[in-house]
């Protein structure tokens, strides 16, 4: 993702109405320092006290293709609280991974240890993928031209949830984290399991 192209600045456009009208853009240098990913960061706009973050461009890395024969990609988005400093480098180190050793991320994916590195009093060390619902539905796919932008939520997870959801899968913990009134959003929780 070396350049933003005009679909991407279209993109950002989009993700920044989304999350509200305060918002930048960091580059981040993947872990080999040879791919360079995009995070849209702002304050989002229902509640000023948490923090929004969106990829740029990984979607440009195709997943596939829908029946038209054009291109499927995923953006990678997460919240915090305003407190924490390193969620935008997490999802930048998630969409890393994904570039550099071709990984497939879906809806149900975890990815361990991806928070450890960032937070070491935090027990949210590993980040499941959902089909997003913090942002009232506005995070819809997008069409262009080349591609369909698909979305992703990064949810923080601890081990002990993390190896709940490998023995029940992704779905039945993600039921659990909602039934509870979990606060996703807060990386210093306790694990609900």
């Amino acid at each position: 993702m070396a350049s933003v192209s005009q679909e991407n600045q279209n993109l950002s456009q989009f993700v920044g109405k989304v999350f509200g009208g305060d918002w930048t853009i960091a580059e981040h240098l993947d872990a080999q320092q040879q791919l360079i990913v995009y995070v849209l960061s702002g304050k989002d706009k229902t509640r000023p006290d948490v923090l929004s973050h969106a990829t740029i461009g990984l979607s440009d890395y195709k997943l596939g293709q829908d029946k038209g024969g054009v291109a499927l990609g995923a953006e990678l988005v997460g919240a915090c609280y305003e407190g924490c400093d390193y969620f935008d480098r997490a999802l930048a180190a998630s969409a890393g991974m994904i570039l550099s050793n071709k990984v497939l991320c879906k809806p149900g994916t975890i990815f361990a240890n991806v928070l450890e590195g960032f937070d070491a009093t935090s027990q949210m060390k590993h980040l499941l993928f959902a089909v997003p619902s913090l942002w009232d539905d506005n995070l819809y796919p997008l069409s262009f031209k080349s591609k369909t932008v698909l979305w992703l939520q990064a949810l923080p997870i601890s081990e002990t949830e993390m190896n709940y959801a490998r023995q029940h899968g992704a779905g039945v913990l993600g039921e659990k984290l909602t039934d509870a009134g979990t606060d996703l959003l807060d990386l210093q929780r306790q694990p609900l399991i």
